[in-house]
């Protein structure tokens, strides 16, 4: 027993697998054993499934793990790693829930494991951003979510019943999922109500969760696509996070998050129309802002059949002075919002027109 507790302190396993995955695309993951330990050893490891599948499979396999070289001699010396990768196929992964487990182990002692589920998004349970940059389950169990790439016969059908309902039908709720900034106390998602009950609309006010050290729009994805799933709201506007992108999080996952977000909202009967805003424009380039609203012009649109797009990057650009809406004291040079706190009210006017 003290032997497997000092080579636990020096031997783990590591996973390298991405947020999500669609259907219709290959991706790759990876294992990897780091070891530390100064001897030579061997280990076991075990791959367990729930059942059957081209990609995993039940097996057990001795690792050879080569002694670390002595840090007096090589004060440069990495730990060793050995990898295994695994060539994801989404068409064996999307059509039901599949869960794996890796068990690392000195027989007869475990030394760790690691355990994930690949769920299609509408099965997905109330999803979290843990520590470790995953999404998981209320259980904490690894999560990894398939999303759907709609066909184009249901884009078509999408699009085609999107325009009709638009047409003859007046907007009884809209269901706003952006951030909630504020200017001198008057909140957005408040004056956006004001306005929005002047056309006798309702409005369902869903704001990105901050936090300091994970992305809002990962952390808030559980609630957004509860929320979404749950709504009567006949409409739906998207606006990214401004958190997100000012902080580093790639344009990837704040495409893939969008992703998930429009699958469900196309898959609530309710909701006829859909918006999607690319997002405000950051005070300093930033190439991630560009892609983001490269992907959301172009991918996003062409790949869910999203016709309304509010380029709130482009528009607020083109306003004359626009640096300054986001000047917090106008005494001030240094006090910046990361929102345009300014155009409150033009904002929530593009959102009413936009319908």
């Amino acid at each position: 027993e003290s032997d497997s507790k000092l080579i636990e302190n020096d031997i783990m396993m590591k996973l390298v697998a991405p947020h999500f995955i669609f259907d219709d695309e290959s991706l790759e993951m990876s294992l990897e054993v780091i070891s530390a330990l100064p001897m030579e050893t061997r280990v076991l490891m075990k791959t367990l499934v729930d059942h059957a599948n081209p990609i995993f499979r039940e097996n057990s396999s001795w690792i050879d793990i080569e002694p670390r070289k002595s840090t007096e001699s090589d004060p440069y010396s990495q730990r060793f790693i050995k990898k295994k990768k695994f060539d994801l196929r989404g068409d064996c992964l999307g059509t039901e829930k599949l869960g794996i487990r890796f068990i690392l182990s000195v027989p007869p002692f475990v030394i760790t494991e690691e355990s994930f589920r690949f769920i299609p998004l509408l099965e997905c349970p109330d999803l979290k951003y843990d520590a470790t940059g995953f999404f998981a389950d209320p259980q904490g169990k690894r999560v990894i979510p398939v999303l759907h790439r709609p066909t184009l016969a249901e884009k078509r059908s999408w699009s085609f019943a999107e325009s009709f309902i638009k047409e003859l039908s007046h907007t009884d709720k809209i269901l706003v999922i952006a951030d909630d900034f504020e200017d001198n106390g008057r909140y957005f998602s408040k004056r956006l109500g004001e306005l929005l009950e002047k056309n006798n609309t309702g409005l369902d006010f869903v704001a990105w969760e901050k936090t300091e050290d994970a992305p809002a729009m990962a952390v808030s994805l559980g609630t957004m696509l509860h929320r979404i799933a749950e709504t009567d709201a006949d409409r739906i506007v998207i606006i990214p996070s401004a958190w997100d992108t000012s902080m580093g999080t790639s344009s990837r996952l704040q495409l893939r998050i969008l992703s998930a977000i429009i699958q469900m909202a196309q898959s609530n009967k309710a909701i006829s129309t859909i918006a999607l805003a690319t997002p405000y424009p950051l005070l300093q380039d930033n190439p991630i802002a560009d892609e983001l609203s490269k992907g959301i012009r172009q991918d996003l649109k062409k790949d869910f059949a999203v016709e309304d797009i509010l380029d709130l990057n482009q528009i607020i650009r083109t306003k004359t002075g626009w640096k300054d809406t986001y000047r917090r004291d106008s005494s001030s040079p240094t006090l910046y919002a990361p929102f345009p706190i300014h155009l409150m009210d033009d904002i929530c006017q593009m959102i009413i027109d936009s319908d």
